[in-house]
């Protein structure tokens, strides 16, 4: 995960006065119920990618902290801040109730959809409204690719790949990944739909050379999601793009296939970052 910390101020970049006395109540995912300003202007945040959005112009500034499990208490009190949202996920060497003890400290997970993660988030900061605004348009930028890329109801394979020096490590994703997520709000019909019996809900990971072709060889498309990077990814990335069982498949033979940055989908750019690779996808395939 690339996402990093910071300190997003709203309003002007001068310091900003005492934080106001009203508060509002949250429940946060450790289950406590901490009191937040009821608008914060100096936020520690350490996913920040829904926040400028959130916000909109009443984001002036941005501050890095500091890369996800890399952030120290005193590089967060330093700012001055008025609210925290503590990443439970990624933040492993921090401690949201030694930070609670000095400033509302709102700790949170993941959630099964980036919009629900966007509502919870805008819940606390008191930006509801924002975050349907955000939501409701970024429906119908979906709305459009799904009618432009003409994929409902087709097979369509989601692939990742873990690039290395020697070979690309191949997965494929089901509906419960934020990877399938997406591609099911484009309509398709997500393949393979079991593999042994079992339903693929999530990330299978590591397919090897004998079952690929069968897993993909049903899918009409194929969208990869890989790591772009220097001449070690890129060599294990043409290892198994150029080889035998990688270009016979009926998606790839046909020419029905699209690479997409990773980092779009798992990055934590949110529903900006979909929008971003929803685009890729139609000027690859559209």
């Amino acid at each position: 995960m690339l996402a990093g910390a910071g300190l997003l101020t709203v309003g002007c970049a001068a310091p900003p006065a005492p934080a106001p006395a009203a508060v509002r109540r949250v429940r946060d995912d450790l289950g406590r119920d901490v009191d937040v300003p009821a608008d914060p202007q100096r936020v520690v945040v350490l996913d920040p990618n829904h926040l400028p959005p959130l916000l909109g112009e009443a984001a002036s500034r941005i501050e890095a902290v500091g890369p996800l499990g890399q952030v120290s208490v005193e590089s967060i009190v330093g700012l001055e801040p008025d609210l925290i949202l503590f990443a439970a996920d990624y933040q492993d060497d921090l401690d949201p109730e030694v930070l609670q003890r000095i400033v509302p400290t709102v700790a949170y997970s993941l959630r099964p959809s980036v919009q629900d993660h966007l509502r919870f988030v805008a819940s606390v900061l008191g930006r509801e409204g924002a975050a349907e605004d955000l939501i409701s348009g970024f429906d119908a930028v979906l709305a459009a690719r799904r009618a432009e890329l003409g994929l409902a109801d087709r097979p369509v394979a989601g692939v990742g790949m873990e690039n290395s020096e020697a070979v690309a490590t191949v997965d494929v994703t089901g509906p419960d990944s934020v990877f399938g997520e997406l591609l099911t709000g484009l309509g398709v019909r997500l393949v393979p739909a079991t593999v042994d019996g079992a339903p693929v809900e999530g990330l299978l990971e590591d397919l090897s050379a004998e079952n690929l072709g069968t897993l993909l060889g049903e899918a009409e498309t194929l969208i990869v999601s890989r790591r772009f990077g220097g001449d070690e990814l890129e060599r294990g990335f043409a290892a198994t793009v150029d080889s035998p069982v990688w270009t016979r498949l009926p998606a790839v033979a046909a020419g029905r296939v699209a690479y997409v940055d990773n980092q779009l989908v798992y990055g934590s750019f949110g529903l900006r970052g979909f929008e971003v690779l929803l685009d890729d996808i139609a000027a690859q395939l559209g």
